[in-house]
C-alpha cells in the first residue's frame, strides 16, 4: 500500500484521470445498460437502476473508509517513529561521559613513593581501579607494582550513580617482563558517584602475582622508569541517577618527552584519548 501511495504522489495527473474514470465510468455503464434494451433474459437486470447506483455508492464509501483507515495507520506509525527518535535524542542528550582530562601531566608512583601516596588517599573521595596481573597457574601471592594518578570529569548530561568495569586491557610498558599474557583482573572501588561537571581523582592501583622472591624484590620499574608508557583500553558501565545504564569504551595512550619531570620513584606522563564511545547498555 505504501508503494501505491508513493506511485500516486509521483503520478498526480494520471491519478486524477483514473479517479474520474473510477467514479464516473461505472455510473455511465449503469446508465447505458438501463437505457439500451437487448431483449435478452440473461442480460436484463432484475434490480432497479437506483439500487445499482446505491450499491455502487456503498462500494465507493467502503473503499474510501479503507483508504482513510490505512492513511491513519501510516500517520500513527510515523508519529510513533518520531516519538522514538525524539526519545533517542533525549537519551543521547542526557547520557553521561566519564572523561579523562588530557590537558595536564599525570604522576606514576613506584616503590616508596607509591606506598606513601597510597596512605594519603581518602577512598571516600576518589575512584580506584584495582588491577591485578595474574599468573598461570595462580599463586595467590601478590605485590604492588605502581600507582597511576588520573583526573576524570563527568562531561555528559546526567549524574553518574555507580560505575562498574565490564572489561579492561592494560599494558604498563611494552618491555615489561611482568606483563603476563593472561587476562587482567580488574574491579572498581572508592566513591564512584560523579555529578554533571564534577571532577574527581582516579587511581589505578596495579598489583601482580609472584611465584618467587626474585620477583618480589625486582626493581625493574625503577631501573626502567623512562620505558614506562601505560596503555589503557577499558569499558565502563555507567549507571545514572535517571535509571539508565550506558556502556562507555575509552582508549588512552601515554606519551613522554625529556622535559617531563621524573625522580627515582615517580615519573609523569601525558595522557591522550584516542577513542571514546558511549551507547545504551542493555545488560
Amino acid at each position: 500500500m505504501e508503494k501505491v501511495i508513493n506511485w500516486i504522489m509521483k503520478h498526480k495527473k494520471t491519478t486524477i484521470v483514473l479517479l474520474i474514470l473510477v467514479i464516473f465510468a461505472p455510473m455511465i455503464v449503469i446508465h447505458l445498460l438501463y437505457k439500451i434494451h437487448l431483449n435478452c433474459y440473461w442480460i436484463e437486470s432484475e434490480w432497479e437502476s437506483g439500487e445499482m447506483l446505491g450499491y455502487y455508492g456503498s462500494v465507493l464509501s467502503f473503499v474510501g473508509t479503507i483508504v482513510l483507515g490505512y492513511i491513519a495507520i501510516l500517520q500513527a506509525e510515523k508519529a510513533n517513529r518520531m516519538n522514538d527518535e525524539l526519545l533517542e535524542i533525549e537519551k543521547n542528550r542526557i547520557k553521561p561521559c566519564l572523561d579523562i582530562s588530557t590537558s595536564k601531566l599525570y604522576s606514576i608512583y613506584l616503590a616508596d613513593d607509591m606506598y606513601e601516596k597510597r596512605e594519603q588517599i581518602c577512598r571516600n573521595k576518589v575512584m580506584i581501579i584495582n588491577l591485578l596481573f595474574p599468573k598461570n597457574p595462580r599463586t595467590g601471592f601478590t605485590t604492588s607494582s605502581a600507582l597511576i594518578e588520573l583526573e576524570v570529569c563527568n562531561s555528559g548530561g546526567s549524574d553518574i550513580r555507580r560505575i562498574f568495569i565490564n572489561q579492561m586491557c592494560f599494558y604498563f610498558s611494552v618491555a615489561d617482563p611482568f606483563n603476563y599474557k593472561e587476562k587482567k583482573i580488574s574491579s572498581m572501588g572508592g566513591n564512584t558517584t560523579l555529578k554533571v561537571g564534577e571532577k574527581k581523582k582516579l587511581y589505578i592501583d596495579i598489583r601482580r602475582e609472584i611465584s618467587s622472591e626474585d620477583e618480589l624484590g625486582s626493581s625493574w620499574y625503577q631501573d626502567n622508569i623512562n620505558k614506562i608508557m601505560p596503555y589503557i583500553e577499558i569499558e565502563f558501565i555507567l549507571e545514572t541517577a535517571t535509571g539508565y545504564s550506558y556502556s562507555e569504551k575509552i582508549i588512552c595512550e601515554s606519551s613522554w618527552d625529556i622535559n617531563m619531570p621524573s625522580t627515582q620513584n615517580t615519573t609523569t606522563r601525558s595522557i591522550g584519548i584516542s577513542e571514546i564511545n558511549i551507547k545504551k547498555y542493555n545488560g
